[in-house]
């Protein structure tokens, strides 16, 4: 009580000799002309000629009123006969920041009107400036929504909004849609890098449920909505790469089959016979063939053939299956042979391999 006293003093002697201070039986004290006070609980008309000093519920903390009683106030919170030691702010229309001629944040209430200006329709916390912090928790829990819906199919709208580049106006008009009154308006601070984002008209047309328009027709982006979107974008891409990788795996496969050039895997699988190319080729001391003879065969065997047709060697194969024959290279000059498998009497494939010096 002391305490409250001596902050009453004090508030009457910046107010000046000729202000009117009176204290009330409740023990509040009020600086101003009472002609528009009717009670504590039901002021009649504001008056920024009035301030308050109230004393806090349960009589814990104090508030410093301003106009009609509790409309405009700043003190200590309390709900209760505890010591809270918590600074409250209250407006009931909204709370302003300035400073300098700068209008820094403003929160309104929807549907109010505030110097002749209509507020934005839906309650908003608004910065003028840049806002930096740790990190930024958006509130998720299922249990906070209602109607929870999958979505699908909202990828391919995606190419329809292109991602720019730009740099913030200071324009008249840029200006004055960054505050929530012309006179109130004023450049931001010198911010001249290039950001990246969208433009909130096109957005609007692709995906108007990110879009939020104010009284003055001004547009902003819920860019955090975004994300669930980009999400099943790639999902959706996800899933097509498996089924394209699918799609080549199978391709490949009956490629390998058909194609005596690939390696042995694909082929073993259907065991059909086949001959490969040698490795390494060109070769220098030796080089590998390696071929396919099915089960069942009774004669297989590679012959090597110069240029001019002449056979100069034959390699028998007495296995079956998956087959691999060495060529010495000190055993042939140098030049160009084709060899061939042949299983059976029949010609299977014919290939070149190049012997250097």
């Amino acid at each position: 009580m002391k305490k409250f006293l001596i902050f009453s003093v004090f508030a009457a002697c910046v107010f000046g000799m000729n202000a009117q201070l009176t204290v009330l039986k409740s023990g509040n004290v009020r600086i101003g002309s009472s002609n528009q006070y009717v009670s504590m609980n039901q002021p009649k008309l504001d008056s920024l000629a009035t301030l308050n000093l109230v004393r806090g519920i349960n009589g814990t903390g104090a508030y410093m009123t301003f106009g009609n009683l509790k409309n405009v106030a700043v003190g200590e919170y309390s709900t209760s006969s505890l010591d809270s030691d918590v600074l409250a702010l209250y407006g009931f229309k909204g709370i302003k920041y300035i400073a300098g001629n700068a209008e820094i944040f403003y929160y309104s209430w929807p549907n109010n009107t505030l110097s002749g200006t209509t507020l934005p329709a839906l309650a908003q916390f608004t910065f003028n400036c840049s806002v930096k912090a740790p990190s930024f928790l958006t509130t998720s829990d299922a249990r906070m929504k209602s109607d929870i819906k999958g979505i699908s199919g909202l990828s391919s709208l995606l190419t329809e909004v292109s991602p720019v580049s730009y740099r913030l106006a200071t324009t008249t008009e840029a200006v004055k849609a960054s505050a929530t009154n012309e006179q109130q308006a004023c450049p931001p601070s010198p911010d001249d890098r290039v950001r990246y984002g969208f433009v909130a008209q096109e957005v609007k047309d692709v995906f108007p449920e990110l879009v939020v328009e104010d009284a003055e027709g001004y547009l902003s982006i819920d860019y955090l909505g975004f994300i669930p979107i980009l999400v099943d974008a790639y999902k959706s891409l996800e899933a097509r790469v498996k089924e394209q990788e699918e799609v080549i795996y199978q391709l490949s496969n009956n490629n390998v089959r058909k194609s005596p050039t690939t390696g042995l895997d694909g082929i073993l699988a259907d065991g059909k016979a086949a001959l490969l190319q040698n490795r390494p080729n060109p070769f220098r001391e030796s080089t590998m063939i390696e071929c396919v003879v099915p089960n069942g065969s009774a004669e297989a065997f590679v012959c090597v053939y110069d240029l001019q047709g002449t056979q100069v060697k034959r390699l028998n194969i007495e296995e079956r299956g998956n087959c691999t024959i060495t060529i010495d290279g000190s055993t042939l000059k140098p030049g160009m042979y084709i060899y061939a498998l042949i299983i059976d009497g029949a010609e299977i494939d014919t290939k070149k391999m190049i012997l250097t010096d």
